[in-house]
Parts: structure tokens; sequence; C-alpha cells
């Protein structure tokens, strides 16, 4: 999830391997349903088809709504829609304890792919954010270990709640789905919030990793705050200070959408 290219494929994977391991193991939906539900005697220890029916009934359909809701935020991913069908407030970053409960088998590997990915890119010299011109950082989910004060916080992820409300004088929240690109009214009323919040101090713009989301929107930040005359050129200095950071073609397609109506 930490990719730019091709995020959606992560739970297109997910999808197929819960389908298939609950076809090897449990059999078809309607077996499922015909043979386990139907003929439930209760609960036991056992593995397979030696597991008591109601074991395999409750298995089997975890499995099933696992494919089915990981294939159905893959169609979301790749169609670039309804991001927020998670649930986050926009106004706190908060998510409500329905989505974990519904989505939780996107939720959970989502969480415990970035803990882990996030805790890669420390031990290779990669901090949570990094300050990329003065005052301005691009970082991922855990900037709030930096424990700073920030003037601005603009928040582009819907699978994660913000950890940095405390720490912030003003938030703003750009709904995306991993590796999406914002469309360019997005763009533009980031940077116009994150510029006119620059004077007060630090600015901070996230997402999942600090790789993609967050630097399409700094690099039209740093160009409308007359940093750089070009987001190719915020690019190249952003790059410096962040090693880690990649723009899909979404993404630099966006920025150039943007830059030509907006610069």
């Amino acid at each position: 999830m930490g990719a730019v290219h091709g995020c959606y494929l992560k739970y297109v994977g997910l999808s197929l391997t819960s389908w298939a391991v609950a076809s090897l193991v449990y059999g078809s939906p309607t077996d499922i349903t015909r043979r386990d539900l139907t003929n439930s005697t209760g609960f036991g220890v056992g593995v397979g088809n030696n597991e008591p029916p109601l074991w395999r009934f409750l298995c089997g359909t975890a499995l099933y709504y696992s494919a089915s809701i990981n294939g159905f935020i893959a169609v979301l991913f790749k169609a670039r829609r309804f991001a927020w069908l998670l649930g986050k407030d926009s106004k706190r970053g908060t998510i409500p304890f329905w989505s974990y409960c519904i989505f939780a088998p996107f939720h959970v590997p989502t969480v415990l792919y970035t803990f882990v990915h996030c805790r890669q890119m420390k031990k290779k010299g990669i901090p949570f954010a990094s300050e990329v011109c003065s005052g301005w950082y691009i970082g991922g989910r855990y900037s709030n270990l930096l424990r700073k004060h920030w003037s601005c916080v603009i928040d582009l992820t819907v699978e994660f709640p913000e950890l940095c409300w405390s720490q912030t004088e003003t938030y703003y929240h750009v709904p995306l789905w991993d590796g999406n690109p914002p469309s360019i009214e997005w763009i533009e009323a980031a940077a116009r919030v994150a510029t006119a919040n620059k004077e007060k101090g630090k600015v901070l713009v996230h997402c999942a990793h600090g790789v993609g989301r967050s630097t399409t929107v700094m690099c039209a930040c740093l160009v409308k705050a007359g940093e750089f005359k070009t987001w190719e050129e915020a690019f190249e200095a952003c790059k410096l200070e962040r090693k880690c950071i990649k723009l899909n073609q979404g993404m630099k397609k966006a920025l150039s959408l943007w830059q030509k109506a907006y610069v």
C-alpha cells in the first residue's frame, strides 16, 4: 500500500487468495450454506472437513466475505470513486466503529502492512516525515511521532484516522484511495489552505507512507507558495530530501493539468 503503482492489485490479491482458500478448504458458498448451516451440530475443534459444521460455516463465510470486501475495494481503487465510503470524518479525521466492523477485511491488512512498511522505511533512514523545503513537510501515517506542532495538516488518506489532530491548528482532509491522484480542484484547494497557514508555522502534507499522494499535493503547495516555478522543479527538490517519493502517471497528469489551469 506504500507503492503508487497498481495499489488496487494488493486488494485483488487478497480477494483471490481468500476466495481460493475458502473454495479449496470449505467448498463453494452454496455448499457451505446447505451442508454446514443446515446440518449444524455445535462447536468443536478440527480442521477443514473435520471441523463441526457450524465452525466450517463461520470460517468459510468469513473468507468469502473477505474476498468480497477486498474485491469491492479494489474496484473502487481502480474506478477512483466513493473514497468517502469508509466513513472518515473530514472535520476531525476520525473513522467510525461501524467502518472497522463492516470493512475489517480491508482495515486489518492495511493497518498491519503500513505499520511494518513505515518501520522498514525508518530503519533505512527515511523518517516518518521529511522537511522538503523550509517549514514544509511530507510524511506518512506516523508523522505524529515527530511530536511537532503544525500550523496546518493536509491529510490525503481515507484508510486511517488522523493522528496529528491534537498537534495542529488547521486540519484539511482530501479523501483519496491509495495511489489515486486528487482532482485539480482538490489540489488547488489544498494548496490554498496550506499556503494560507504557512505564515503561522510548519505545514505537514501526509498520506499513508509519504510517497505519492502527499508528494502530489506538496508539489502544488510549493509552486503556489512561490518556492518553485513548476511542479517538476518542486518534485526534484523534494526528491533530494525524501528519496522514497514517487509519482505515478495519474499524479503527474493531475499536476500538469493543475499547473495549466491555476499557475
